[in-house]
């Protein structure tokens, strides 16, 4: 209910304006509410106060990312991999950045690192196919369609992709 929370965060703000834990929350119930300027306008507030806070880039980047703003959210995953080098969800959302700007070896190099970092998925094997795909990788993609469809055995679009891969390829 981000239109009942709302009230309480601009109380919690205007209480502790030096707090960055209200106005990074008030940011996401502001995204919730399709409110991306007031969003951007809390998360950046939030970063101001404590140029640490993970969450609030994170965050940011995503909505910037919503936004086709690529480049801007590819920064902001990348200073929260500079916080935290460990979080793999940033590696998966920089990468979902980089292949919005269409630099597919940066997102591949990013998937992978998630990978390594535990992020195993069928989701995950299937995009990275799909990206060495477009970047000629027939074995590498092949690879990874099979280790989706490991990872799950109904998940259609890696035997799809897959297929097409070997339909497309003689």
């Amino acid at each position: 209910k981000p239109k009942e929370a709302l009230p309480f965060l601009d109380r919690a703000i205007e209480i502790d304006p030096e707090g960055p834990d209200g106005y990074g929350n008030r940011g996401v119930i502001r995204s919730a509410l399709q409110d991306g300027t007031g969003a951007l306008e809390d998360y950046d507030s939030a970063l101001r106060l404590n140029p640490e806070f993970t969450e609030a880039y994170f965050n940011r980047g995503s909505l910037r990312a919503k936004n086709g703003e690529f480049a801007e959210a590819v920064a902001d995953y990348s200073q929260v991999i500079f916080l935290t080098p460990q979080d793999a969800e940033a590696y998966l959302n920089r990468a979902g950045a980089y292949r919005g700007m269409g630099k597919a070896p940066s997102a591949i190099e990013d998937l992978t690192k998630a990978m390594e970092l535990g992020a195993k998925s069928a989701g995950v094997y299937n995009d990275r196919g799909v990206l060495r795909t477009g970047e000629g990788d027939r074995k590498g993609a092949i690879e990874d369609y099979t280790a989706a469809i490991q990872c799950d055995s109904n998940y259609s679009r890696a035997y799809f992709n897959r297929g097409v891969l070997f339909q497309t390829s003689g």
